[in-house]
């Protein structure tokens, strides 16, 4: 997996990571309206969490869009979503897509990283996007790219998302 031009998006991500800068108005959750998520397809049970969740915030009158990397050996479960995979990735180590360039677009109030662990993938989408509050769980990576983290305290993804919704819920930036 890591070939030269994975090495190389680990270096665009961490130049990126030094150009990032905090100061985004951020919105209280209750006022929020665009919700991104973003996250590594890693078998059934996530993917049906996943769904679950973007259904509780649909109603709670969110609009939602949903991107998902499907790294090799995993399956693009239901076609729901728009995703990506390593081969949107140039020899040049910059992910070639359009419904990665839409997503990356996009003014999310919040974007949610549902991943334990970070891939180079998913932290190149969301440092290059334009949502103004991102939130999901603490690693080292997450912290260099993430405004708002929860510890995750197991693999029961249904648990953890619904912790990470109630929190955020508390957000009120003001």
């Amino acid at each position: 997996m890591f070939g030269l031009n994975i090495k190389l998006l680990q270096l665009r991500n961490s130049q990126l990571v030094k150009s990032q800068y905090s100061n985004r108005p951020n919105t209280s959750f209750k006022d929020s309206k665009s919700i991104g998520i973003i996250f590594t397809s890693e078998g059934k049970t996530k993917f049906n969490s996943i769904k679950a969740f973007v259904k509780s915030l649909q109603d709670l009158n969110k609009n939602v869009d949903v991107l998902c990397f499907v790294p090799k050996n995993e399956e693009n479960h239901e076609f729901k979503y728009d995703y990506f995979s390593e081969n949107n990735l140039t020899l040049s180590g910059i992910i070639e897509s359009e419904e990665v360039k839409k997503f990356e677009k996009q003014p999310f109030d919040y974007l949610y990283l549902l991943d334990f662990n970070i891939n180079p993938f998913i932290m190149n989408v969301v440092l290059k996007s334009n949502a103004v509050c991102r939130v999901g769980f603490f690693s080292d990576e997450s912290s260099q790219i993430l405004d708002f983290m929860i510890n995750a305290s197991g693999n029961d993804y249904s648990r953890e998302f619904e912790e990470l919704l109630k929190y955020t819920k508390d957000l009120n930036h003001q």
